[in-house]
């Protein structure tokens, strides 16, 4: 069931579920021929509340005003598939399973470390040329920077996640380096030190991995 947080699980099972019928997350309504349409919408209603169904009480409001399968598929792709959004997400559930260490099973801990190799290999695929491999090198650190954020930025990584223009690491990099100064009473400069340490640490592994692959290649947006 699509909870917000979840969305790579939910569209594997749709897609999955749907697969004699994925015409209906792929065409529209006024693109379905006038022979086959009544068939379309006979079968169409019955998926469409399916699928309705399985998306959270707490988020369908967001899909009221969407009456096919593919509107609905469309809108949750809008939602939570941006270029920066699935990344983070992805990078989130790896140090989720890796960092605690946590008392799992071996095959609880395998099982979930084949899920997240699969889902990684979707949101950052093989590259064919090697400017499109430092590209996604600058993506993945991109997002490693985000993830790596104190709790204090996170207003910051929401606004950034949000975007409708997906930064480059640059320009990225240049949004945080704006953060206002906003000093602890306790540990003053506190703030932007730890800040400045992690930009100064991602950018430092960024070019150190770009410098190991392709020696000049210009950075551009995602």
């Amino acid at each position: 069931m699509l909870d917000g947080k979840n969305y790579a699980t939910w569209e594997s099972d749709v897609k999955l579920w749907l697969e004699s019928w994925v015409d209906h997350l792929t065409v529209k309504r006024t693109n379905v021929a006038f022979d086959d349409f009544f068939r379309w919408k006979r079968i169409e209603a019955y998926l469409y509340m399916a699928t309705k169904n399985t998306i959270h009480s707490s988020l369908k409001a967001m899909f009221r005003a969407y009456g096919t399968c593919y509107e609905v598929w469309e809108h949750a792709k809008l939602l939570y598939t941006n270029d920066t959004q699935r990344p983070y997400g992805s990078c989130h559930d790896l140090f989720d399973v890796v960092a605690p260490r946590t008392r799992n099973t071996m095959a609880e801990y395998l099982g979930k470390m084949n899920t997240l190799f699969h889902e990684f290999n979707e949101v950052l695929p093989s590259a064919f040329t090697p400017a499109e491999e430092i590209e996604q090198r600058l993506k993945f650190f991109m997002v490693l920077t985000l993830h790596g954020l104190a709790d204090k930025y996170s207003h910051v990584c929401d606004q950034i996640l949000g975007s409708p223009v997906i930064p480059n690491f640059t320009s990225h990099c240049s949004t945080l380096w704006c953060v206002p100064f906003n000093p602890s009473k306790d540990t003053p400069g506190s703030t932007t030190d730890s800040l400045l340490r992690h930009l100064n640490m991602m950018i430092a592994i960024a070019l150190t991995s770009q410098a190991k692959g392709v020696t000049s290649v210009t950075i551009v947006a995602s």
